[in-house]
């Protein structure tokens, strides 16, 4: 009992941040307006969903590192932090299809060593300054509701029709 799957393991373990609950740079979705071009510069607001006030002023610019990588910078104040300018290094892969697939490289830095792992996505926390991957900042997806208990679920409610219909069949 309280296992992972149980409705008490938040509870003992505590609560864990999701990914929904953080603002993302989504890799694809920037490759897709041209934000990755050599030379491309850009912004965007973060806007809160509930004030519809912009919370956060971002600037990109993406241009070539001193070893011939592509660098994709993020600019921006949050809260009470000074302005924070993070380089993030872009890598590349051809899928068999044809096309170019761009990815982030985490610049996240835990106990004095740089992440560095290939992601499409990274995250900024409510009240942390800094990008990182879902793992550094170790992120969950929004539990779902598991089959069986789905399963369960349809089955009582099948067994209570049954009964205020009387002998009808589903």
């Amino acid at each position: 009992m309280g296992g992972a799957g149980s409705g008490n393991f938040e509870g003992r373990y505590g609560r864990r941040t999701t990914v929904g609950e953080c603002w993302q740079l989504d890799a694809a979705e920037l490759a897709g307006e041209g934000f990755f071009e050599i030379g491309s510069e850009g912004f965007s607001y973060w806007v809160n969903p509930e004030t519809r006030e912009p919370v956060v002023l971002f600037e990109f610019s993406t241009s070539l590192g001193s070893d011939g990588e592509r660098v994709f910078r993020v600019s921006y104040r949050w809260a009470d932090f000074e302005d924070l300018s993070i380089p993030i290094r872009l890598q590349t892969t051809r899928p068999h299809f044809g096309c170019l697939r761009v990815w982030f490289t985490c610049p996240r830095i835990t106990d004095g060593l740089v992440c560095n792992q290939r992601v499409k996505k990274l995250y900024l926390l409510p009240g942390s300054p800094y990008f990182g991957c879902r793992t550094c900042h170790d992120l969950r997806y929004r539990r779902r509701e598991s089959l069986q208990r789905i399963d369960a679920r349809i089955g009582r409610v099948k067994n209570q029709l049954e009964k205020d219909l009387g002998s009808a069949k589903f």
